[in-house]
């Protein structure tokens, strides 16, 4: 359960207000015209943004302004979200291993998660040298792999073919 109560966020001149409820186990579209604060409110969920006024409920607990780490929330933005200079392996790894190891199991773990995002290249290229397809792929294959109770996810199949967006819908 996500309760959002008179969240304000001002940047420039202009106001966001947030204010709503959605219940669990939803898939919730978000739209509106490009600054009209789609963005701004996955940042202020995610708690990347604070806001000025108001509060964020999740699960009935206040995470208004929880450290982003500390949220049950897992985002993933419509720029991949990857380290370019990291592998495929480290890129996804890093969402439940900061240390990035290189145990039998992380890679267990990484080759499963790539399965489900249709994803078969080696483990060991550099992300910035797969096409914006495959990038989004690892970023969606992190997300998966947090197991966190709420997915943001922010244009996230723009960069994939619809035979693959229809995988992931």
């Amino acid at each position: 359960m996500l309760k959002v109560k008179q969240l304000k966020y001002k940047f420039d001149k202009t106001t966001f207000e947030f204010n709503f409820d959605l219940t669990d186990n939803n898939i919730v579209g978000v739209i509106g015209k490009s600054g009209s604060g789609k963005s701004t409110l996955f940042n202020l969920l995610a708690g990347f943004l604070k806001p000025n006024n108001g509060s964020i409920f999740f699960n009935e607990n206040n995470i208004t302004y929880l450290k982003p780490s500390e949220r049950n929330i897992s985002i993933l933005f419509q720029d991949h979200n990857n380290f370019n200079h990291l592998t495929i392996f480290e890129n996804i790894i890093l969402g439940i291993d900061p240390d990035m190891k290189q145990t039998q199991n992380n890679f267990k773990i990484v080759k499963n998660i790539m399965k489900k995002v249709s994803l078969n290249i080696d483990l060991n290229k550099k992300v910035s040298d797969l096409s914006g397809g495959e990038q989004q792929r690892v970023s969606i294959a992190r997300c998966l792999l947090r197991k966190k109770s709420l997915f943001l996810l922010d244009e996230p199949f723009n960069s994939l073919d619809p035979g693959l967006r229809k995988n992931f819908i």
